[in-house]
């Protein structure tokens, strides 16, 4: 169920981030190649995060996470169609740029779910680690 929460989640907050930044960057493909560059960096950022927290604080890494993610949501809904209003005269290299400081704090985020709990089902040998890599293997 976890799997599934975050996959769903990471996909509302990049469909969400797409719309929001379409008419910003001027085209669907421009939004499109931003948002997915910067989510795909800024995701594998948050892996390689995880990866340097003690196997003891990942639990708590992951309500941080979560948590933050809710918030970065919640108040890219209130501030950033004023930011993108006031920066829409900008270049389109200036818009990208602002896009990807803008995307990163939530892809940072999501990058450290998955690989988190994946660590926390290895280390009591849970069969369901490859299923936290979608893997179609079958628990035993």
């Amino acid at each position: 169920m976890y799997f599934g929460l975050v996959g769903f989640a990471f996909m509302v907050v990049e469909i969400a981030l797409l719309q929001r930044f379409t008419l910003f960057l001027g085209h669907p493909s421009y939004s499109l190649v931003v948002i997915l560059f910067s989510l795909l960096v800024s995701t594998a950022a948050g892996a390689y995060l995880s990866s340097r927290f003690a196997l003891a604080a990942l639990g708590r890494a992951l309500w941080i996470a979560g948590g933050a993610l809710a918030v970065f949501s919640a108040i890219g809904g209130f501030v950033l169609p004023p930011v993108l209003h006031a920066l829409i005269g900008a270049s389109l290299s200036a818009r990208a740029f602002v896009t990807v400081l803008l995307v990163a704090p939530s892809g940072v985020v999501m990058g450290v779910m998955i690989p988190a709990i994946v660590r926390i089902l290895a280390a009591v040998n849970s069969p369901l680690v490859p299923w936290g890599w979608g893997s179609t293997a079958r628990p035993a």
